[in-house]
């Protein structure tokens, strides 16, 4: 039921749902580059790594 939906909260939840993707890449931007800059070996078993 959407009959007690408030409309200008409404415009609010569009205007996230719009910017949300590009808070996502941001983020995923923001963790991923200093990750590219680690040596694997660091990196805790991920793939790639010698265990030798």
């Amino acid at each position: 039921d959407y009959d007690d939906f408030d409309i200008a909260n409404e415009d609010d939840l569009l205007e996230e749902f719009w910017a949300f993707p590009e808070k996502c890449r941001l983020i995923l931007r923001l963790r991923l580059e200093p990750a590219k800059r680690i040596p694997q070996s660091f990196r805790g078993g991920g793939r790639g790594t010698k265990t030798k």
